[in-house]
């Protein structure tokens, strides 16, 4: 003999305040749209992220200005060793 036990009389339904809940699609999709989308912040409005942004920026100058440098001081080297 089977161990389940299936109750096919007894159907459990929604209340009437489940079901206008629900039937407003409004406020369905917007509690929806709500859930599944991140808040969009502007740029400016959020200083962790122009931080990190501007430090990024900030060493990629200095990295491109330093590689600037070796390359004049290699090219210098290299006319001098010529002369």
């Amino acid at each position: 003999m089977r161990k389940f036990k299936i109750n096919r009389n007894s159907e459990i339904e929604p209340s009437e305040e489940q079901l206008k809940r629900y039937k407003d699609f409004a406020t369905v999709s917007h509690g929806y749209k709500k859930l599944t989308k991140r808040p969009k912040k502007p740029l400016y409005r959020d200083p962790k992220l122009f931080l990190i942004l501007f430090l990024l920026g900030l060493i990629a100058f200095l990295v491109f200005l330093e590689n600037e440098e070796e390359a004049t001081t290699n090219e210098t080297q290299v006319e001098e060793s010529y002369e």
